[in-house]
C-alpha cells in the first residue's frame, strides 16, 4: 500500500537541521582557509557536494537566515578560487568558478547583414510596414500615411 498523500516521515531534512547544518558548514569555512571549493566542505562535512544545492532548493522560500549563509558560504568560495587563480594560475580557478558557481565568459554577438543589399534591406522594411497597414517615406516623398 503507497503512503498517504504528504507523507515526509522518510524525511531526513527539517528546515532547523537544515540551518544547522549550513551553520556548521560556514563556520567550518571561516576557520579553514585551505577550502576553496565547495565539494571540499562537504567532504569535510561528511557528505557530498549536492547535498547543498539540494537543501538550498527545499527550503530556499521558507527562512531568511537559510539564505544569507547560502549566500555567505557561496561568496566566500568564490572569493577564495580568484585569489587561488591569481597566485596559482587561472586555468583550474576559472573551470571551477564556470562549472560550479554559475560563472560566464562575456559573450559578444557579431551582427551583420553581408548578404543584404541595401535595396533589399528597404524592401523588407516596406513589406512589414505596409503588413502593418503604414505606408513608408521613402526618399523624395513629403510625408506618410496611415491606412
Amino acid at each position: 500500500m503507497p503512503a498517504p498523500k504528504g507523507n515526509n516521515y522518510p524525511e531526513k531534512w527539517t528546515e532547523e537541521k537544515a540551518i544547522k547544518f549550513f551553520k556548521e558548514s560556514l563556520k567550518l569555512l571561516k576557520e579553514d582557509e585551505s577550502i576553496y571549493f565547495i565539494g571540499t566542505l562537504a567532504v569535510n562535512m561528511g557528505w557530498y557536494r549536492q547535498i547543498y544545492p539540494y537543501l538550498y532548493e527545499k527550503f530556499k522560500d521558507s527562512n531568511e537566515v537559510f539564505n544569507l549563509i547560502k549566500k555567505s558560504i557561496i561568496a566566500i568560495c568564490e572569493s577564495r578560487l580568484l585569489e587561488k587563480g591569481f597566485t596559482d594560475g587561472a586555468t583550474m580557478a576559472i573551470f571551477t568558478l564556470k562549472n560550479h558557481h554559475e560563472w560566464k565568459d562575456k559573450s559578444e554577438v557579431l551582427q551583420t547583414n553581408q548578404d543584404k543589399s541595401d535595396e533589399a534591406i528597404d524592401a523588407r522594411i516596406s513589406e512589414l510596414l505596409s503588413e502593418a497597414g503604414i505606408k513608408a517615406v521613402i526618399e523624395g516623398e513629403e510625408s506618410a500615411e496611415i491606412d
